[in-house]
């Protein structure tokens, strides 16, 4: 067994050897064993991995360049948003920490430091958890390609991001808003916000040729990016490639917004840029998320509502969907969700009123009488 002492550091070391792929013979050792056990333990697991092929050469290369050679590939399949959100998270928290550590040294403990770097910076939780997602998904792809044995970042307690309380709008405040927003040019938007749970995105990249009106259902086909030009194929994710029906009302509300573009069209005839989109600007041009927000913070004001942002009302959606019992697939298929866990955790909160519901409507089935 190829195992011996070093009797100056007075510690032990292996010495391997072995063919590369092109049937060249070289030689691995490593040192700094505390006893003869130990080496010859490591040097077995290592004879193992070379016999059953999950051996995995060390990659001899600074994080920070491996970083951006895996994001200059995986920006291919992400947003324009999250192209930007990715730069600046690596930027400014990622190269700073982990950047000068070879990618085959990195461990549990770096990946340890790098959060808590990020909890003194007072960095938001959500930012730190998206942070360390990112170099997650770096280092797991780093070991589905054999780059590295394993993922340091695995071995960790990952980052949590403390549930806010949810804000959302009762029935009667819906039915304040919408009355008071009757006579604005974006009603509409906000009826079918509340009426679909559809995200901003997918609100303002709806063509009119993604609705039928006949059969009261739209398709979620393409979304409009946070820059507002950029309309991306798809949407949020591949579950988020959705139809979504809607009630009659909303069929009315879409007819006559529809008579609305047509007389707006002629106005801005020759320059207006038809994109067929349901909710664009008067000249036809995609209707910038700022410019939503802005208005709908407006309106909010003045109707004397409780603040909430504007994707406050897809949660608004689906908490009315849950109060009428609706089943939570069903509900996660409206929203969009992969998972209906994905569902669960974001609404879960509510359900203990359904569960109070069941409970009386039982004692009403058993005894003729609730609670």
């Amino acid at each position: 067994m190829p195992v011996y002492r070093d009797d100056e550091q007075k510690t032990w070391f292996y010495v391997f050897n072995y063919y590369d792929d092109y049937g060249k013979r070289k030689q691995k050792r490593k040192r700094g064993f505390k006893t003869k056990k130990d080496a010859t333990d490591a040097l077995r697991k290592l004879e193992v991995q070379f016999s059953d092929g999950t051996y995995v050469e060390s990659k001899k290369i600074p994080f920070k360049q491996y970083i951006k050679d895996w994001f200059s590939i995986k920006k291919l399949s992400l947003s324009n948003n999250t192209i930007s959100l990715y730069t600046g998270s690596i930027k400014n928290n990622i190269l700073p920490v982990l950047g000068n550590i070879e990618l085959s040294y990195l461990k549990p403990m770096h990946i340890q430091k790098f959060i808590l770097k990020m909890h003194d910076k007072g960095l938001a939780e959500a930012t730190i958890k998206r942070t360390f997602n990112i170099v997650n998904v770096c280092l797991n792809d780093a070991v589905k390609i054999g780059d590295i044995p394993s993922n340091p970042a695995s071995k960790i307690e990952k980052p949590k991001v403390s549930p806010k309380e949810m804000k959302i709008w009762t029935v009667n405040q819906i039915q304040h808003f919408l009355n008071c927003s009757k006579n604005h040019r974006l009603y509409f938007i906000f009826h079918l916000a509340i009426m679909t749970g559809l995200r901003k995105g997918e609100l303002l990249g709806l063509r009119w040729k993604d609705i039928d009106l006949e059969k009261q259902v739209l398709y979620v086909t393409q979304t409009l990016e946070q820059d507002g030009k950029t309309i991306k194929k798809g949407a949020k994710t591949r579950s988020s490639v959705r139809s979504v029906t809607f009630s009659k009302s909303t069929k009315q509300v879409l007819l006559a917004y529809q008579e609305q573009q047509d007389i707006e069209k002629e106005g801005y005839e020759p320059v207006y840029k038809d994109l067929d989109l349901v909710f664009r600007a008067r000249n036809g041009a995609p209707y910038h998320h700022r410019n939503l927000t802005r208005v709908f913070e407006s309106l909010t004001k003045k109707a004397e509502l409780p603040h909430i942002r504007f994707h406050d009302l897809r949660h608004t959606h689906a908490s009315l969907m849950i109060a009428q019992n609706e089943p939570m697939k069903l509900i996660a298929e409206r929203l969009g969700h992969n998972k209906i866990s994905t569902t669960m955790d974001t609404y879960g909160h509510l359900l203990p009123n359904m569960q109070h519901d069941a409970s009386n409507r039982l004692d009403q089935t058993i005894f003729g009488e609730s609670q």
